[in-house]
């Protein structure tokens, strides 16, 4: 990953500050965390689930079983994609250097 100088710092800014780190995680991932979600105190709606939202839109649609799946599969490596993020993320912190991966068809 090509970072400036100043942006390699605004990140070891964000890595530290741990409160916002998790807030923006919350706000990135709250459709899948909070959907489905049992709550004390509070009524459950069984029928607010991002999983399921997803198998009964796509079935109204007449997709099938494969094509939601997919779906299903794509949404799934996203998250692993942003937690992979966080991860690089957290490597970042002052006077650290972050090597990229290297390129394996090199």
């Amino acid at each position: 990953m090509v970072l400036t100088d100043e942006e390699k710092d605004l990140v070891v800014a964000f890595n530290t500050n741990v409160k916002m780190k998790e807030a923006v995680k919350k706000v990135l991932l709250q459709g899948i965390y909070d959907n489905g979600v049992i709550k004390q105190g509070e009524a459950h709606d069984e029928t607010l689930n991002w999983a399921l939202s997803l198998a009964w839109g796509a079935e109204a649609q007449g997709k099938t079983v494969e094509e939601i799946g997919k779906k299903f599969l794509a949404i799934a490596e996203g998250i692993r994609f942003l937690k992979s993020a966080f991860t690089k993320i957290g490597g970042y912190t002052q006077g650290a250097v972050v090597q990229p991966p290297k390129n394996k068809a090199r």
